[in-house]
């Protein structure tokens, strides 16, 4: 299983960037559609295709989305109160294009980061209270097997939460349990004196540009059905989501509240 896992990591990573990665012009924030109010895709809108999907001559077959968390504290969540899966995913590669998020990884899966200018991968806390601090950051970074910090291809280990920015590039194997969080839009990371000696987080590639309280996702999938890109699972999940959501409103809610809670205060990454 595992080096079936390694291939699929090898076969993603052999597409040219500009393929598998396709770039993403800057559009209004309405572009993206209305977010949800479901507590599992809570603040984020429904996953968008995107062109670029790429059929390799050997290989699976893997299609791009876009992913926007519309507002802090948004997020997608897979991590279940007694270890299970909310809903089964794919294989995916994702590329953190704007904001920076927490990536809490649950106790099934494999998760590899490759980090944006080799920077370290910092670990925070996400304590799931109701009153702030949401995110609490470490003073310590993912380590390789050798014992050091690690700024390439980094495994992450299980049960723990990390902090991944703009040009990170994330793979997971399919159906592992995992949360992501929207920690900020335009704002720097978290800073915290580290192990590295005082120095903080690393900074956002040159030239990157967010909006407020915003982010994106380029989520790479390995799809099982070629011909429907709405069979990702993200995407069923959310419309799920969006439909429970819809059947516990009232009437009177809905005439009242067309905004969906959207605007209410962020209750945190849980």
């Amino acid at each position: 299983m595992r080096r079936r896992f390694i291939l699929a990591i090898l076969i993603a990573l052999a597409f040219s960037p500009v393929h598998i990665f396709p770039t993403t012009a800057q559009e209004r924030d309405s572009d993206y559609g209305r977010p949800s109010s479901a507590v599992q895709f809570e603040g984020v809108a429904r996953p968008r295709v995107q062109r670029g999907t790429q059929t390799p001559s050997e290989g699976p077959m893997v299609q791009p989305y876009e992913v926007y968390f519309a507002e802090e504290y948004a997020r997608i969540e897979n991590l279940a109160g007694d270890g299970t899966p909310e809903f089964e995913t794919e294989f995916m590669v994702v590329e953190v294009k704007q904001g920076i998020f927490a990536l809490e990884v649950g106790d099934n899966g494999t998760f590899i980061v490759n980090p944006a200018g080799e920077a370290p991968i910092q670990f925070v806390d996400l304590p799931g209270t109701i009153d702030p601090p949401f995110v609490v950051p470490l003073p310590k970074y993912v380590r390789n097997a050798a014992g050091n910090i690690c700024t390439n291809m980094c495994a992450l280990p299980l049960n723990a939460a990390v902090q991944v920015k703009p040009g990170d590039i994330v793979i997971a194997q399919a159906n592992a349990l995992c949360l992501w969080c929207l920690l900020h839009g335009t704002r720097s990371e978290v800073g915290t004196t580290t192990e590295l000696g005082g120095q903080g987080a690393a900074t956002p590639p040159a030239g990157y540009v967010a909006k407020p309280d915003s982010g994106l996702l380029l989520v790479t999938v390995q799809l099982a059905n070629v011909d429907d890109p709405d069979s990702f699972s993200w995407v069923q999940a959310w419309e799920s989501a969006a439909s429970s959501a819809a059947t516990q409103s009232t009437s009177g809610e809905l005439s009242s509240a067309m905004a969906w809670a959207f605007f209410n205060p962020p209750s945190g990454c849980h």
